[in-house]
């Protein structure tokens, strides 16, 4: 499900996906670059403004409720190819980096390409959810 809110800059109302929380950010910015979000965050800090953040909306918490700035990281959702890591013999592995907004639909896809597919495990149910979200309110075992 994409966020509530698709237009950059001034925001509307925002809710999350089970309409349990809502606010009226001031802005609600869509950067797809790690120097954008970089800039949006001085810019809130240079005008005594809070930053929250927002993938998907799926948390129940109120982590991205604010009156501040919420930035929708929809938009920062490359995927960087596999790299393989040297590591001991019995820890070598494939390294995938993602941006915070890649959804585990987009990072699954993009593992099954790879030759052998790789895959990562994973308990969340919703394949819109967005690894930022996942990582950040520890959703992972």
């Amino acid at each position: 499900m994409p966020p509530p809110n698709e237009d950059d800059g001034d925001a509307g109302t925002w809710t999350n996906w089970a309409k349990t929380q809502s606010c009226r950010p001031a802005e609600e910015p869509h950067p797809n670059s790690k120097e954008a979000l970089i800039a949006i965050v001085n810019e809130a800090r240079e005008k005594g403004k809070k930053v929250r953040c927002a993938g998907s909306g799926h948390s129940w918490s109120s982590s991205s409720v604010t009156d501040g700035v919420l930035v929708i990281v929809d938009k920062m959702n490359k995927i960087y190819p596999p790299a393989k890591r040297t590591y001991p013999p019995e820890n070598e592995s494939w390294t995938v980096e993602v941006e915070t907004g890649v959804t585990i639909k987009q990072l699954d896809k993009f593992l099954r390409t790879h030759n052998p597919p790789l895959a990562v495990p994973s308990n969340t149910v919703l394949e819109s959810v967005r690894y930022g979200g996942v990582l950040s309110l520890g959703c992972v075992r």
